[in-house]
């Protein structure tokens, strides 16, 4: 059985299933879906194109495994996350314009970058 962490990796995983590999990938884990035999006798009928009977199967497959394992959307990391992070100066660092009494060190001595 394969773990999911989220519903992108549910929609990665159904992507390059074909219908018979489709139904044997879903097996272990008894979703309620339309019953194969079904399936088949509409899509030798002609009634229904096998890419579309696979399409709805793997809708509903990804619906109930999402519900099943309570899983959520990925949320996307920026590229250039470790670069957006929040700088906080040190109290020591001190602007020019301020007063020395108010001022935790000498502000000729340190200046905000």
């Amino acid at each position: 059985m394969v773990v999911f962490e989220d519903i992108q990796d549910v929609v990665a995983w159904l992507a390059p299933l074909d219908y018979v590999d489709f139904w044997e990938a879903v097996e272990p884990y008894c979703l309620t879906l339309q019953d194969r035999a079904h399936c088949d006798d509409l899509i030798a009928s002609g009634t229904v194109s096998q890419a579309l009977v696979l399409k709805g199967l793997k809708t509903l497959a990804r619906i109930e495994l999402t519900q099943m394992f309570a899983l959520k959307h990925r949320i996307p990391e920026p590229v250039d996350a470790p670069y957006l992070r929040s700088v906080h100066l040190p109290a020591r660092l001190c602007l020019k314009n301020r007063t020395q009494a108010h001022l935790p060190c000498s502000a000729s001595t340190w200046k905000v970058p």
